[in-house]
Formats: structure tokens, C-alpha cells, sequence
């Protein structure tokens, strides 16, 4: 059976703007370098998504990447239509789907990596150690959902629809100033055809192959 090609998953400009609006807005003069900077890694769009929701790391085992790229292609498709989605029933139910499915270790590591306050959560004292995971998962989506409400509102705030100008004018200027480094290309010589008795003496001197 032939295996079937995995289309490479892909995400909106404005989302990619989204991802940096936080660095944009913070360096009012060469912010607009994030906006121009190639962002085609999923990685890097786990990497950004999670400094903006305050986690101190989003890679290595846990299973972070994964847990953040379930809201970053929900998310993309909320940023479609302006305003976007922003009803805490459906954050919540977003954060349900991120972590529902996460093993207690993937569980204890993202609270681990997350802002400090994930760890002030506390458990019941009534709690078995072999019922750990599932008083752990619960946090640890109310704290992810409280912190995509959170980084929405700042999505709001800034409107982020207006970065897609500010990148349109920064690839202007930067492809402006590339074409000034740039070194002048060699006049390009003009093609002459042939003369008619310039093709009958070519026509004169050719020799087929295996003749002489």
C-alpha cells in the first residue's frame, strides 16, 4: 500500500504576526524585524506562542510542542474573522483538547515549564498518588485557559490586524536597501540573428556525425 503524502501544516500571516506581536510592540524602532523574519518551523511558532503564554520552555520531552500546536492551528483559524473567538467557554473547552489526552508525566511536565504560578495550584489532601494524573490535568487546564483569555485580550488590545501594514512597509524598505548593496549585473548583450549567408556557410561546414 502506498503511503499517502502528509500535507505540511501551515498558518495564517495574521496568526504568524500574532506570534510576535509581543516582540514588535516592545522595540518600537527594530521591532519590525520579527515581522520580516522567515517563520516556516513549527517549532518556532510553538516557541513564540508559548513565551507569550508564559512558559519558561516549550521543547524537549513533556510533550509541549504538541500541546501548544493544538491551540496554535485553533487559533489561527480564530483569528480568521475579527474580533476573534473569545468566549471563556470555548478557551476552556480549548485547553480540555490540549491536555485531555496528555500521560501524568506530560501533565507534570507542562505545569513544570509553565508561568510560576501553575505551581501555587494546590492538590487535595484526600488525594491517592495513583489518582495524581487526573487531579493534575483539571489545573492544568483551567491554568492554560486562564492564560489564553489572558494573551487574547492582548491580541485584542494591540490589533493585530494593523502589523499586517507595518510588514507590508518593513519588507519594502528591507528589499530597498538590499537592491542598493546589490552588485550591478554585466550589460546584457544583445542577441543578432543570423544572416542569411551567415546560416548557409554554417549549413556549408556542417558535417553530420560518423562522416567525414
Amino acid at each position: 500500500m502506498a503511503l499517502e503524502a502528509v500535507e505540511p501544516v501551515r498558518i495564517s500571516l495574521r496568526m504568524k504576526n500574532a506570534l510576535v506581536a509581543d516582540r514588535v510592540l516592545a522595540d518600537p524602532e527594530n521591532g519590525d524585524e520579527w515581522l520580516v523574519l522567515p517563520m516556516r518551523d513549527e517549532y518556532e511558532w510553538t516557541e513564540h506562542l508559548g513565551r507569550q503564554l508564559g512558559m519558561k520552555k516549550t521543547y524537549g520531552p513533556g510533550g509541549i510542542h504538541d500541546t501548544l500546536m493544538v491551540l496554535v492551528a485553533e487559533m489561527d483559524d480564530w483569528l480568521r474573522s475579527w474580533p476573534p473567538r473569545s468566549d471563556p467557554k470555548a478557551v476552556q473547552a480549548l485547553a480540555h483538547e490540549a491536555t485531555k489526552f496528555l500521560t501524568p508525566v506530560e501533565v507534570y511536565a507542562t505545569l513544570l515549564a509553565g508561568p510560576g504560578r501553575w505551581g501555587q495550584a494546590r492538590i487535595d489532601e484526600g488525594c491517592r498518588l495513583d489518582r495524581l494524573a487526573a487531579h493534575m490535568q483539571p489545573m492544568l487546564e483551567k491554568a492554560l485557559a486562564s492564560e489564553i483569555n489572558r494573551m487574547l485580550d492582548d491580541w485584542l488590545k494591540w490589533d493585530i490586524r494593523k502589523l499586517r501594514e507595518r510588514r507590508d512597509e518593513a519588507l519594502k524598505a528591507l528589499r530597498d536597501a538590499q537592491a542598493k548593496t546589490a552588485p550591478e549585473r554585466p550589460p546584457r548583450i544583445p542577441y543578432q540573428r543570423p544572416t542569411g549567408k551567415e546560416r548557409a556557410d554554417r549549413f556549408k561546414q556542417y558535417h553530420p556525425p560518423g562522416r567525414t
